[in-house]
């Protein structure tokens, strides 16, 4: 179903009257909680990615059974109830991919993370790039060029393998999958995306959903480990769009910066009572 809308989204964008849409288009990553069973279904086109903090087993001694512990509950083996509306889990039938294994990162989390252990950041999303074996072979069978840029001075190659045409410099994509771009679409950038889903359990803190421009110069390990650290789910998403707004200007000297924009989805129970303290919901969106 996640991936249906997204196509749909690419259907109206094509026959809307966007006059730029043939060289202009956008990543995307969309995430669905459901209660019953309780999951984290994401769906992305792109470089825009889905991270899920996730506090570290401490095993319990004697029994060999483990447990998380917070210092106010101890849970064995208990399923958490996500924080969120609770909706239908959707019909469509979906192939699941496969998450990379959890990154970890040193982090002193904040209270309501509750997570003494610390955090591991598990990507529930694979970018689509071009430089993947399968999806060169996808834009090369339609005609494409897979190349990285080169330096006119040195001769040398520089950046990340792009799209274009056979014989022409454009349109220059650095991901080979986008809603939009009619040009790409030419030579096999597919609108297509993927999905994953995660049992959520009382391991998990919070999810980060974000556009490309977080990830260009942070991994899910840095991005979880500044979430984590901030007051509340809402200060962590600002704390979140505002470091990666300061790593591009550090990284890139010419100035640019791509979109900056995240959500952070709170499933747990002690960050749902300080997002309640501060009068607002769940989830928490910025953007730079």
């Amino acid at each position: 179903a996640l991936a249906d809308a997204l196509l749909a989204v690419d259907r109206d964008l094509m026959a809307g009257p966007c006059r730029a849409c043939g060289v202009s288009g956008t990543t995307a990553v969309v995430a669905l909680v459901t209660a019953r069973p309780p999951a984290l279904h994401v769906a992305w086109v792109g470089d825009s990615r889905a991270v899920l903090a996730r506090r570290r087993v401490v095993e319990m001694e004697g029994d060999g059974q483990t447990a998380l512990e917070d210092g106010r509950w101890s849970l064995r083996g208990a399923t958490a109830t996500p924080r969120a509306a609770a909706c239908a889990t959707p019909t469509a039938a979906a192939a699941t991919a496969t998450a990379r294994p959890p990154s970890t990162t040193p982090t002193t989390p904040a209270p309501w993370v509750a997570a003494p252990a610390g955090l591991d950041a598990i990507d529930l999303t694979r970018d689509h790039k071009p430089s993947d074996p399968a999806e060169r072979a996808r834009i090369e069978a339609a005609g494409g060029r897979v190349q990285r840029l080169v330096d006119p001075d040195t001769g040398a190659e520089v950046g990340p393998a792009r799209v274009w045409l056979a014989t022409a410099w454009a349109p220059g994509l650095a991901m080979s999958r986008s809603l939009g771009d009619a040009l790409a679409r030419s030579v096999g950038v597919l609108p297509a995306a993927d999905t994953a889903s995660a049992g959520i359990t009382a391991a998990d803190a919070f999810a980060i959903i974000a556009t490309d421009g977080v990830w260009e110069f942070m991994s899910g390990a840095d991005a979880v480990g500044v979430v984590a650290r901030a007051p509340s789910p809402a200060a962590g998403c600002t704390a979140l769009v505002t470091e990666a707004r300061r790593r591009w200007g550090v990284e890139e000297a010419s100035g640019s910066v791509d979109d900056i924009t995240a959500i952070v989805v709170s499933l747990d129970v002690a960050a749902a009572a300080a997002a309640r303290a501060e009068g607002g919901g769940l989830d928490r969106a910025a953007s730079t």
